[in-house]
């Protein structure tokens, strides 16, 4: 007998992907110093890297099964996936842009490390690290849990010192956390893996949809009063922030206590959640050709780039899932 569909984690799956389309198509129009709708936008995006990782977490590391061999089948779908992008990236720039195979090969190592033209990629390596830790933290879970639990906190205690270190920068002029590549920010990457591992634990917990929308008042207000203490607007130095904790978590809780039983929604959400590696693949290229400067002037410059960058990027992943083939590499 097959399990049923979780609607509820596919939902959760669809709000991180809309963030980070805001995160990224938002930076454009970001003045430092300043709050206006774009920052609104790009801040209401940064829940979504840590539920991306809770949503893993909370899929993988219940499972009783979890072995090697099952995790480097899903690491290997995803260097799959990223070679075979960056490879089309490559032939493209060679054929069509006369560029030399040599000037754009880089782009390979890139990828993987998060930095070049496909600086989104750092998630890709960043959870294929924490899949290789899933049939250890699996054993934890169900078998000692209380160590499991020690791990968590530990981590929570790491994102503590960094994030500190960040609201101090005013005094030390040094963010030593942009020394280090994001791939390797593992006290917040791994801290939300396992959190989503902890959450699935969690039954018959209900939470109003009004504490959940306080809470993101509080943390969009909360990053926009520190971002000028800390000197830079990125969202990524704020996934370790207690309010951003607090936030992702209700919301996850939240979403996870709804009954979508709409047959309706429920063929929308799945479609859409099925759309997530095609938009995450093409969506910064999208934003990188739009026309900012033309209406930039506009106060609704920000929200016609998102309609925009969301649109095209959903509707031609949507064309590209109905291809066999494509359909079979954008699967992990």
């Amino acid at each position: 007998m097959t399990k049923e569909r979780d609607y509820s984690i596919d939902l959760i799956k669809i709000i991180a992907m809309m963030g980070v389309m805001a995160l990224h198509s938002m930076i454009y129009y970001i003045i430092p110093g300043k709050t206006g709708l774009a920052d609104i936008l790009y801040d209401m995006g940064m829940v979504s890297m840590p539920l991306f990782f809770m949503v893993s977490g909370y899929l993988l590391i219940p499972r009783k099964t979890n072995n090697y061999r099952y995790v480097m089948r899903k690491i290997w779908g995803i260097v799959r996936f990223v070679t075979i992008v960056v490879s089309v990236f490559v032939l493209f720039r060679v054929l069509f842009h006369k560029d030399d195979f040599f000037s754009v090969i880089y782009e390979y190592p890139h990828a993987f490390i998060g930095t070049g033209r496909f600086y989104v990629f750092w998630y890709f390596t960043a959870i294929m690290m924490c899949y290789l830790l899933v049939p250890w933290l699996s054993v934890l879970y169900h078998r000692y849990f209380k160590q499991y639990a020690y791990v968590t906190v530990l981590l929570l205690i790491v994102q503590c010192f960094f994030f500190s270190n960040s609201l101090t920068n005013k005094f030390s002029g040094h963010l030593f956390e942009y020394d280090i590549l994001a791939i390797f920010r593992i006290w917040y990457t791994i801290f939300y893996f396992l959190l989503g591992g902890m959450l699935a634990r969690i039954k018959d917990v209900k939470i109003h949809g009004v504490l959940v929308c306080f809470l993101f008042c509080i943390a969009l207000a909360y990053k926009e009063v520190f971002d000028k203490v800390i000197g830079t607007e990125f969202a990524s130095l704020f996934y370790s922030s207690v309010p951003v904790l607090l936030l992702v978590t209700c919301m996850f809780i939240y979403i996870k206590g709804l009954e979508i039983k709409n047959k309706h929604a429920r063929l929308v959400i799945k479609e859409m959640s099925n759309l997530f590696l095609p938009v995450y693949a093409i969506h910064s290229f999208i934003i990188g050709h739009l026309p900012h400067h033309h209406y930039d002037g506009l106060a609704c410059a920000p929200l016609i780039t998102l309609f925009v960058v969301m649109s095209l990027s959903l509707g031609i992943s949507f064309v590209l899932m109905r291809i066999p083939m494509m359909n079979k590499i954008f699967r992990i």
